[in-house]
């Protein structure tokens, strides 16, 4: 078996974010498939502690800066005499952002870029919220991410149109399309359906897109209808005042993520900025829960547009195809069944994490 080290500073144990799961899942596969350790760069305390005791992993965690006193510098050097010491044949860096400690690792180990998403375009997308115009003058330029890209062996991508747009720009030999898998969980579909679920960090553009989606959709679902606004994960931190619209729910984060999506008739997705694949869309499919999304939470399964799930960008658009899953067990259930068979034969870890494998195990 080959030595995998990655190197992240993402809480991955506590869950409740795409970016927390993505880590998660796919340290849980390299670890069937390789002898795998995770590095992780920063202070980590009891609780931390106990929540990663409980996890079922078959990897081990190298506390970089357990007690949060080292600078970059001299966790890069505990990262290189780590690396050196145990021999690790490839190490993936858990993002761009991280990409500081790179110099530290031999040049003898391959070294692989989970990009997530393309750095620069999220932040020009997140750019357009109001508010938030700052975080794209700030933002690394498409120019910079390349350079940085290309101090690795190879770079992931976790969707196509990434992975397409980057094509024409960088070396296609260095790079690998590597998706998120999603675990299986089938359901019974509810022949009445009443709530309307959205489950989310509490990441600023989804943030944005919950609150356009009760200014400007919620009302006209409410005129005729029945319905409930049931808002699920860490983003109720940043919804102080949305539980005072009527008929919104704020629930919160949820460990046992099968139970939430048992509550959820119909799943939405309003989200209209930022980058990468959209996994809170994915899970939802996952979980036999139909979905209503945007074209931007559609982005990296457009294939599935219509027949796994339905999209629309306008709120009058949007209400009605909610609606149209509301108001038909018939037309629900078969969405929700096509949603599944979507992610069992698109993003199953054989589809998703092989092509990584395979590089791992070449070099």
């Amino acid at each position: 078996m080959k030595k995998v080290l990655i190197i992240t500073d993402i809480d991955f144990w506590k869950g409740g974010a795409g970016h927390r799961t993505r880590v998660q899942r796919l340290s849980l596969y390299l670890s069937k498939y390789s002898s795998l350790a995770i590095a992780y760069t920063k202070f980590v305390d009891d609780t931390d502690k106990l929540l990663i005791k409980n996890l079922a992993m078959d990897f081990t965690i190298i506390f970089l800066n357990e007690k949060g006193q080292l600078s970059n510098y001299e966790m890069g050097e505990h990262l290189h005499r780590l690396v050196v010491a145990c021999k690790f044949d490839s190490c993936i860096m858990e993002y761009i952002h991280n990409s500081f400690f790179l110099k530290f690792i031999p040049d003898s180990v391959t070294t692989f870029l989970d990009t997530n998403d393309i750095v620069s375009q999220r932040n020009k997308s997140l750019g357009e919220i109001p508010g938030m115009e700052k975080i794209s003058s700030e933002s690394l330029s498409a120019k910079q991410e390349i350079k940085i890209y290309d101090c690795y062996d190879f770079v992931m991508f976790i969707c196509e149109p990434d992975f397409s747009k980057i094509k024409s720009l960088f070396p296609a030999r260095k790079m690998v399309l590597v998706p998120h898998a999603c675990d299986i969980k089938t359901k019974q579909v509810r022949h009445s359906a009443r709530n309307i679920g959205f489950v989310a960090s509490e990441y600023i553009a989804n943030i944005d897109g919950i609150q356009h989606f009760i200014n400007n959709c919620w009302p006209l679902l409410l005129k005729e209808n029945d319905l409930e606004l049931v808002i699920f994960g860490n983003i109720a931190k940043r919804l102080s005042n949305i539980g005072e619209v009527k008929n919104v729910i704020i629930k919160g984060y949820m460990a046992d993520i099968k139970n939430v999506y048992e509550n959820i008739d119909v799943a939405i997705n309003p989200i209209r900025y930022g980058g990468g694949i959209k996994i809170k869309s994915l899970e939802a499919l996952s979980h036999q829960t139909p979905l209503v999304t945007t074209s931007h939470g559609a982005r990296g399964i457009e294939q599935g547009i219509g027949s796994a799930f339905l999209v629309a960008d306008e709120p009058v658009l949007f209400a009605t195809q909610i609606m149209k899953l509301v108001g038909n067990y018939t037309v629900r259930e078969k969405i929700a069944r096509r949603g599944l068979e979507f992610v069992m034969n698109h993003f199953s870890d054989e589809k998703c994490y092989e092509p990584l494998i395979r590089l791992i195990n070449q070099n």
